[in-house]
């Protein structure tokens, strides 16, 4: 199945909110990949197992679950995840892209890929919907953390 969404970072129409610059969102994107405690609460360790210059091998550990994922750096324009298949996980990857259709205009797509189908059985539907909002809910939280971090100072 592949689901993607987007999401628009900044709004000439909503002046209340502030900007970011596409280097902010940059680094708030690098920054949940390396320290994704920070972004999500159910993560309980992470340890950064091989790093090269535009990637990383991470293991991630959520109570039981234990994920292996390979991510890849396109500098300023998207965090690829590449998560192992285990016994306990499908695997899957996920791609978050920075787009700019007009100077400013910074979306964000969210791209899944995993390996359940594309057209599920009506138990599975369900299954698959719930997972779709939690994703969407998670990288809105993503967001509005990157929003927290660029106020206080901690991003280019």
């Amino acid at each position: 199945m592949q689901f993607e969404h987007l999401i628009q970072i900044n709004d000439h129409k909503q002046a209340l909110s502030p900007f970011l610059t596409r280097n902010q969102l940059w680094q708030g994107l690098v920054y949940r990949a390396e320290s994704p405690m920070a972004f999500m609460d159910h993560v309980d360790a992470v340890t950064i197992v091989e790093r090269g210059e535009d990637w990383m091998q991470r293991q991630m550990v959520m109570g039981k679950l234990t994920v292996q994922d390979k991510i890849n750096y396109t500098h300023e324009t998207q965090v690829h995840y590449h998560t192992a298949a285990s016994k306990d996980h499908g695997g899957g990857q996920m791609i978050m892209k920075i787009e700019e259709p007009s100077p400013e205009a910074l979306f964000v797509r969210f791209t899944y890929i995993t390996p359940h189908p594309d057209t599920p059985d009506p138990e599975t539907a369900h299954y698959l919907e719930f997972l779709k909002s939690a994703w969407r809910e998670m990288d809105i939280d993503t967001i509005r953390k990157i929003r927290e971090l660029a106020a206080l100072g901690q991003l280019g």
